[in-house]
């Protein structure tokens, strides 16, 4: 099965966040866009086998099962679904 990226409006909120977070807070912009490039390379490794990772432990119940990207000292939470639901997450089946 192919993938592709969709980054819905609920991540790119949450990644703006950390963004003008990392920019203004702390003051460091070329920070924010390491991370920015690091979040998108991690993205893109894995639009071949995103199934192909440790699931994250939720105690929550969730139709599908979510993942962790791991960048920098940053977790960013994915959640991969299917076509036919409302997308919440960044990667799903094309």
């Amino acid at each position: 099965m192919k993938y592709k990226a969709v980054y819905t409006p609920l991540f790119m909120q949450d990644v703006n966040g950390v963004i003008d977070y990392i920019t203004r807070k702390l003051k460091n912009p070329i920070a924010a866009h390491d991370f920015l490039d690091k979040l998108e390379e991690e993205i893109l490794k894995r639009i071949d086998t995103p199934l192909g990772y440790a699931p994250y432990p939720s105690a929550k119940e969730r139709p599908l099962p979510c993942y962790t990207l791991h960048v920098k000292n940053y977790g960013v939470l994915c959640c991969y679904w299917r076509q036919d639901r409302i997308p919440a997450a960044i990667i799903q089946p094309v």
